[in-house]
């Protein structure tokens, strides 16, 4: 919905301001069920819920005009922006039997949804290089030069979707208070690691020889790593 809004631009056509708003509606409905079922399920107040916040993607390392904006409990308009009752937001006075067992599931959720933004992130910078080197580089006239970029504005949209999904993924880890374990697997996952420079790394290559892959190049992502390439290759750089 976020990404939606933004594409549409800071002064949208009367038509898509309609469908924006038809879609905010639908949205606050969908919202306000939830509500009532955590309540319900959980056996809580859903409007109890601590601040989260989404971490932002520099917008630097990325080229594009695209900005994150921090999620708070809201109203109004800005119904997108509405933190859900959840086990990893609600207060720890809040933290009955129900929301106890409630918050073990949604860790095993959590772990799920930030190995699989690992594995995204990795495939969009690798596309992003391909991209880069069979396209842009190979473009031969201003038509499929435009063409290209406009495919590397796109992956980079992909990829800050999955950078988005798995910092909101660890920082719920964070607040259910998952073992240490399991947050070292997940570290944080800074700007400067997105760059794709990264993956053209050769131990062979003058001037590379203290550079290193950034670590969620040889995660063992779903436990992947008998046959995952980027492991295998990482460690060779290694």
């Amino acid at each position: 919905m976020k990404t939606y809004i933004r594409a549409s631009g800071k002064f949208p056509t009367d038509a898509k301001a309609t469908e924006i708003a038809t879609c905010r509606s639908k949205l606050r409905d969908r919202i306000a069920q939830h509500q009532k079922r955590a309540a319900l399920m959980l056996g809580v107040d859903p409007n109890q819920i601590a601040e989260v916040y989404e971490d932002v993607v520099d917008d630097t390392i990325l080229k594009s005009d695209w900005s994150a904006d921090e999620i708070e409990a809201t109203s109004g308009d800005d119904i997108e922006n509405f933190v859900l009752a959840m086990p990893s937001t609600l207060l720890d006075h809040d933290a009955n039997d129900t929301v106890k067992r409630a918050r073990v599931q949604e860790i095993t959720l959590r772990i799920g949804q930030c190995n699989d933004a690992l594995e995204a992130v990795r495939t969009e910078i690798a596309r992003k290089v391909f991209v880069f080197k069979e396209h842009v580089r190979q473009a031969r006239s201003k038509r499929y030069k435009f063409r290209a970029w406009t495919e590397i504005h796109a992956v980079d949209a992909v990829l800050r979707q999955a950078v988005s999904r798995y910092r909101q993924g660890r920082r719920a880890l964070i607040n259910l208070q998952a073992s240490e374990s399991v947050l070292t697997v997940f570290q944080p996952l800074l700007d400067n690691q997105l760059q794709a420079k990264y993956i053209f790394l050769d131990s062979h290559v003058r001037g590379v020889k203290h550079e290193k892959m950034p670590w969620f190049w040889t995660t063992n992502v779903c436990e992947d790593c008998q046959t995952d390439i980027f492991k295998r290759e990482g460690e060779l750089l290694h």
